[in-house]
């Protein structure tokens, strides 16, 4: 009785101590994928954005309803912040340099490989929330030649915008960058 009432305990330590490795595990990568901005991005949330996106840039991004506050200027160009640009994005702002463009960084960093991921996966949100309404898909060969692998693709909307979906690296700091633009 006594070696079988140790079993049960031990079976409950035992029991604890996966338990608890798994939520660490858990909470850690929650962490770090919310420190990287790599949130898992839900489709329908995403088309619903970038259709308002896409319908706010006929109005100008309605950018005259912004406060002084939520522009910055270098004297070259203004930028208006936008608060609830695309999902998953690390910024999303409103250039204003001659004509108005949207402009959301969805990947910021040294990797390639998670450029690719991430590349890849706002590709698929962009077929997914453009194949019922008749938009036009063309690509271009990316002008840096160490991202070949990542055409800027175009997206033609049957109103006279275009989606960009484009990767750039800058090369003083090996920083690679994905970029969803809206140019009406």
């Amino acid at each position: 009785m006594e070696s079988k009432a140790l079993f049960v305990s031990h079976g409950r330590r035992i029991n604890f101590v996966i338990m608890k490795r798994l939520f660490f595990i858990l909470v850690s990568s929650l962490l770090l994928g919310a420190a990287y901005g790599q949130e898992a991005v839900d489709t329908g949330r995403f088309c619903k954005v970038l259709e308002r996106l896409v319908s706010d840039s006929r109005r100008n991004f309605n950018v005259e309803k912004k406060k002084a506050k939520d522009i910055q200027s270098d004297g070259v160009y203004k930028t208006y912040v936008i608060a609830n640009g695309i999902p998953g994005a690390l910024t999303s702002r409103v250039i204003d340099d001659n004509e108005l463009r949207f402009e959301s960084i969805v990947y910021r960093g040294k990797s390639k490989e998670e450029l690719s991921r991430r590349y890849l996966q706002y590709k698929k949100l962009l077929e997914a929330s453009q194949k019922s309404d008749g938009t036009g898909v063309s690509s271009e060969r990316n002008y840096q030649n160490e991202l070949e692998a990542f055409p800027t693709v175009r997206y033609h909307k049957l109103y006279e915008v275009t989606v960009l979906l484009k990767a750039e690296m800058s090369k003083p700091d090996g920083v690679y960058t994905a970029v969803i633009s809206i140019v009406p």
